[in-house]
């Protein structure tokens, strides 16, 4: 069932509708919704009464959104006796997100009208009076069947926090030799008394590396730094004390890792190695569950190190490294005893990464590459390896000879890989290479075979788009298009949406989604769009895919970016030809949010627009509240240390972490530090980008020991492989977005 767009004004409506695409009934371009902070919650409700005026079959799919309208409202007024009234109404007659959200914003209202008596009883027997009671969405969605059940609900986080608390402080007195776990649990709960007698009984000679712990849990990470290696010493002398040496030993290492101090951390792995030689420790007396997890921890923490003095060049430790790995994983059986099918496997993998460090970390930085091969094919030749394992030798086993100047080999070995792997990326990426091979051999009726496979199966592909830019290969068609033409095929399009249609509770979902936009519903619209989507996911099969491409556009036109581009990704595995379909999509799936922040961002600094854009996508995924484990924050993912050294403001640490939530500031100063990058790696793109996600430090060391002239190459031999996806990814959303957006051409990947 195919529906077709229908034009009608909205002026009368009295608000300022950008956002067009006209769904079945109503017109709307497809472009992310601009909400206007002003607007009063009075204005949309007024506009909304203007939509339905002519419509008033439409009042049923909008009265949720009405009375949510009017509780703000009253409650912007502090009217709160009848913002109470229209929060409770939604919460007793309607269901879902907003309903939800009502009761939330209800329980605000209900203290400031029942002042000193809002207690949980009183708020219970208030909303069951009040409301229908066990008959209403809310209380049977949450089985509540009378005024004790809805205290008990409302005590419900209360009790179970202090019921978790008993179990898990009862668990770290039992079981917790090194005061791990007891020291998170601490900076969590660190008011309740019974951490007084328990802090108290730790011994003297600990409580330097107790307050370590809590440095580390609390983000203090200097000061945890500071302590751990000053206790160190101390620690390391008694058996009694050893086990505590290795874990401030092991928190010294992945604090240097944390600050970027790439050579201290090298050093630290010396030092543990050494510590965990020591026959004194064992796995009881680290708190580990039997043998075999201790040789595990021996084996793994050796590879480590080996792959630390490769990186500062220390090779010939490094080697030793890899060495006493092997003959430890030799020595499995006699260490261990008899281990499971999924113990001896580890240590298998275990294998099969040193032999890969021999040959990836140290042999090919020394420009070994037959000495890498030989590592390589040692990996080869083992047994029940993961198919990941055995992909990854296959395609080394051609790099190794393609690097070593033997082109016909390597098209051999990548000819055998490209018909047994299953993986899909590992396809793209030998035919790449193998096209590449090809036309440096002359082969030109190849290549075009080859890049045409990579096109066809890889449109939106890293290796098919940068191939086209860095070695002027020709230019995937869809790329012809730029945004204008696509916006307009975006919010024309002639779109299937019968199985929306057709299913009562998805038809509802979107027409509410479509009128929230409409009236520009800035809290409520995106939880529309939200619910629209996981009610899609769990009616519709994916195989629906202008269902759920529509379903996306929502969606982008409610910010939700990292939905949107990731509802998208679902859709293209289920449908592969969908850039071909659809390359209109490709605007949803890399949306330019934010114009105002980057497009200052680039011209105060010789940084494209394009270019921060794509930062800006791998990083957050355009969410200005995204943190990442690591403490990253904003846009652009910045740790408050970068963040304190480029922002030029004299700013505390609370400050600092709280405007880079900012998107203005977060991409001024993320700004500021990629065109020092730039500087310094005079304009070395591929450089650039490396570096923003593994460190200066690491990069230098790849351009000296690493060097290739061409940038693929390069690209290929980056050792970490989280950067080596981010460059590629990098490069990939920058070029899209170049041809996007782009008034001139540029080729990204010049110098």
């Amino acid at each position: 069932m195919k529906y077709f767009v229908v034009s009608m004004i909205l002026g009368f409506l009295g608000v300022s509708c950008t956002t067009q695409r006209v769904l079945p009934t109503l017109e709307i371009t497809v472009i992310p919704m601009k909400f206007d902070q002003n607007t009063e919650p009075k204005q949309q409700l007024q506009a909304l009464q203007g939509l339905v005026k002519d419509r008033p079959e439409w009042q049923k799919y909008s009265a949720d959104l009405k009375l949510a309208l009017q509780a703000e409202h009253h409650q912007k007024l502090a009217e709160w006796h009848l913002a109470s009234e229209a929060w409770l109404d939604i919460v007793s007659n309607f269901e879902g997100d907003i309903a939800f959200y009502a009761f939330d914003q209800w329980q605000i209202v209900i203290a400031k009208v029942l002042g000193s008596e809002a207690d949980s009883e009183t708020i219970a027997r208030f909303f069951w009076k009040e409301t229908n009671g066990p008959q209403s969405w809310f209380a049977r969605k949450n089985k509540l069947e009378s005024p004790n059940d809805m205290k008990a609900f409302l005590s419900k986080d209360q009790d179970e926090s202090e019921e978790k608390f008993a179990d898990d402080f009862q668990s770290i007195k039992t079981k917790d030799p090194l005061y791990l776990r007891s020291a998170k649990l601490y900076c969590k709960t660190k008011s309740r008394n019974e951490w007084r007698a328990y802090v108290k009984a730790i011994p003297v000679g600990l409580r330097d590396y107790w307050q370590a712990l809590v440095h580390v849990c609390s983000d203090q990470r200097q000061a945890a730094l500071d302590l751990f290696s000053k206790t160190l010493f101390e620690l390391r002398k008694k058996k009694e004390s050893l086990p505590f040496a290795v874990s401030s030993a092991r928190h010294i290492v992945d604090l240097e890792r944390y600050f970027g101090n790439r050579e201290a951390a090298a050093n630290g792995f010396l030092v543990l190695v050494t510590l965990l030689k020591d026959d004194r420790l064992d796995a009881v007396s680290m708190g580990m569950d039997s043998k075999y997890d201790w040789h595990y921890e021996l084996i793994n923490t050796t590879l480590w190190a080996a792959r630390y003095r490769a990186m500062v060049g220390d090779y010939l430790s490094a080697r030793a490294f890899v060495q006493d790995a092997l003959k430890k994983i030799e020595a499995s059986s006699e260490k261990i005893g008899q281990m499971t099918r999924k113990q001896s496997d580890s240590i298998q993998e275990l294998r099969a990464e040193a032999h890969h460090i021999h040959g990836y970390r140290i042999s090919l930085e020394q420009q070994d590459f037959s000495g890498a091969y030989f590592q390589n094919r040692q990996g080869l030749a083992l047994e029940n390896l993961s198919e990941t394992w055995q992909d990854r030798f296959a395609w080394f086993d051609g790099w190794y000879q393609y690097l070593d100047g033997k082109p016909k080999a390597a098209l051999k070995s990548w000819k055998t890989l490209l018909t047994s792997t299953r993986s899909k990326s590992l396809k793209e990426q030998v035919l790449f290479w193998m096209a590449k091979v090809h036309r440096d051999l002359g082969n030109r009726s190849k290549f075009s075979e080859y890049f045409r496979a990579l096109e066809k199966n890889y449109p939106l592909g890293f290796y098919g788009l940068y191939g086209a830019d860095y070695y002027k290969w020709e230019k995937p068609t869809w790329l012809d298009k730029n945004e204008m033409a696509m916006r307009k095929e975006l919010s024309n399009w002639d779109v299937d949406i019968g199985p929306l249609l057709r299913d009562e509770t998805l038809n509802r979902l979107r027409l509410r989604a479509e009128i929230a936009l409409l009236i520009e519903a800035k809290h409520l619209a995106p939880m529309t769009a939200k619910e629209l989507y996981r009610e899609a996911r769990k009616r519709l099969k994916l195989k629906n895919t202008e269902a759920h491409l529509f379903v996306t556009r929502i969606l982008y036109m409610n910010n939700l970016f990292p939905l949107a581009m990731g509802h998208t990704t679902n859709v293209a595995i289920a449908e592969p030809k969908i850039w071909h379909k659809y390359p209109e999509q490709v605007l949803v799936y890399y949306p330019a949010p934010f114009e105002d922040v980057f497009s200052e961002g680039s011209s105060r600094y010789p940084l494209s627009r394009e270019f921060l854009l794509a930062i800006a996508r791998q990083e957050s995924g355009f969410r200005a509240d995204a943190t990442s484990w690591a403490g990253a924050k904003g846009l652009l993912q910045l740790m408050p240390k970068t963040a304190g050294k480029f922002s030029k403001q004299e700013l505390s640490e609370k400050e600092l972490i709280d405007r880079l939530e900012d998107p203005k500031f977060n991409v001024h100063v993320g700004s500021r530090y990629l065109d020092h990058l730039r500087s310094y790696y005079k304009g070395n793109w591929v450089s650039v980008i490396a570096s923003y996600n593994a460190g200066e430090y690491v990069v230098d060391r790849w351009n000296t020991k690493r060097s290739f002239s061409d940038d693929m190459v390069w690209i290929e031999n980056i050792p970490f492989t989280e950067t080596k996806n981010y460059v590629k990814k990098v490069m990939r959303n920058w070029l899209i977005y170049k041809s996007l957006y782009s008034a001139t051409p540029q080729n990204v990947t010049s110098h």
